[in-house]
């Protein structure tokens, strides 16, 4: 069997820096055989200017937003631009199944190699049926008046339905039902999504804005205009006087695994809060389209001081410029300089592979994974895609 070897500058296996004149070495379609010394490795190994690293796991993105490409204005407030998404979302088939196609070869081109993929159709079961990308679909629910519950958990079990038959015979492939917010899914369809989730992975859109947390503890603020625009009556909702947070995860006790993504307000309670609670808690980060839709960015050095689990996504095209992890790195890295390349890389690539259950496939160079070989240099830029 033929064999490649790379030895680079830095060589990044997924979980650190590997010790200096490391080898990686794959077969011609990208299968790590293994990492060994330079003076084991024989001959013919290439040599490369930067850091050698596995491809990268965008956590969190809307494949079915990619037609809203720069069609929703910048810095409006969460609020606002759900309006924006609301209003503009609907397009003709072709037109969505098209952008998102050209979504996903940008994320390949990015050095991309899995996603987390929130969907509220079963639009893109065909395209990830192809095999271009790991792909975790989040069949998302939405429904704020309990009296739509049962309607709305069987329009995503129908989609979630079409998800497990495109799957079958595809291991790229997986899928859950979730929530789309705390400020969308009443306790009656949380109840259903947790009966329904036992021990499977699910995600949840976080704190975006200060007006969630204002609705929770005061039913006051920007949602009660929301839903004023969407004609839900809000009558049957009645705060607790804490968080978002504190109110929605103790609903959702029976899943295995929770990604909490933007957590642009999460504050130390919040994060104590989900530390006790049974079941792992992963927190994503979406820099760009915080910086998009509210013009400010999660306190990542207190996440990060606090330990917790950390993943990287990109939102979608409708909240960002571009789907590109490094692109969100480089933000990371510019208003959070103390934030080492090591752990940024690692958010990026095993922690996401490990958030998504697909550890043992993509996210670190060992061997017999396919993770991808990307080359970037110290700017977090991409260089060359190897594999």
């Amino acid at each position: 069997m033929a064999y490649k070897k790379y030895v680079a500058e830095k060589l990044f296996d997924g979980k650190g820096f590997c010790p200096p004149e490391t080898v990686l070495i794959t077969t011609e379609d990208g299968e790590v055989e293994g990492l060994v010394p330079i003076i084991d490795a024989g001959d013919d190994i290439i040599e490369l200017k930067g850091i050698l690293t596995p491809g990268f796991v965008n956590a969190h993105c809307h494949l079915e937003l990619s037609h809203l490409h720069r069609a929703v204005p910048k810095h409006t407030g969460l609020v606002t631009f759900i309006k924006n998404i609301l209003s503009k979302r609907n397009a003709d088939i072709a037109t969505i199944i098209a952008a998102m196609q050209a979504a996903e070869n940008s994320m390949r081109k990015n050095g991309i190699v899995a996603v987390g993929d929130i969907s509220n159709n079963a639009l893109s079961a065909q395209l990830k049926m192809e095999g271009n990308l790991h792909y975790h679909t989040f069949v998302e629910i939405s429904g704020f008046h309990p009296n739509i519950a049962t309607q709305r958990f069987e329009q995503g079990l129908e989609a979630y339905e079409q998800f497990i038959e495109a799957a079958k015979g595809q291991p790229k492939m997986q899928q859950t039902i979730v929530p789309h917010a705390p400020y969308s899914v009443s306790d009656d369809l949380l109840a259903l999504i947790n009966d329904f989730s036992f021990e499977k992975i699910i995600s949840m859109h976080n704190q975006e804005t200060l007006a969630e947390d204002e609705f929770f503890k005061q039913k006051t603020g920007d949602f009660t205009a929301l839903y004023s625009f969407l004609n839900v009556d809000i009558a049957h909702f009645s705060t607790l006087n804490a968080s978002s947070l504190v109110n929605t995860v103790p609903k959702l006790g029976k899943v295995k695994k929770i990604l909490l993504v933007h957590n642009t307000f999460t504050d130390e309670n919040d994060i104590d809060f989900v530390k006790k609670q049974p079941f792992e808690t992963v927190f994503c980060l979406c820099p760009n389209a915080n910086l998009y839709i509210e013009n400010t960015l999660p306190n990542v050095q207190q996440l990060f001081n606090n330990q917790v689990n950390i993943v990287v996504g990109t939102d979608s095209l409708a909240s960002n410029e571009q789907l590109c992890i490094l692109n969100e790195l480089r933000t990371i890295r510019k208003n959070f300089p103390h934030i080492t390349t090591d752990i940024l890389l690692q958010w990026a690539t095993s922690n996401g592979a490990a958030a998504l259950d697909i550890a043992g496939k993509v996210g670190q160079f060992k061997k017999g994974m396919q993770p991808g070989v990307v080359l970037i240099n110290e700017g977090l830029e991409l260089v060359k895609i190897l594999a």
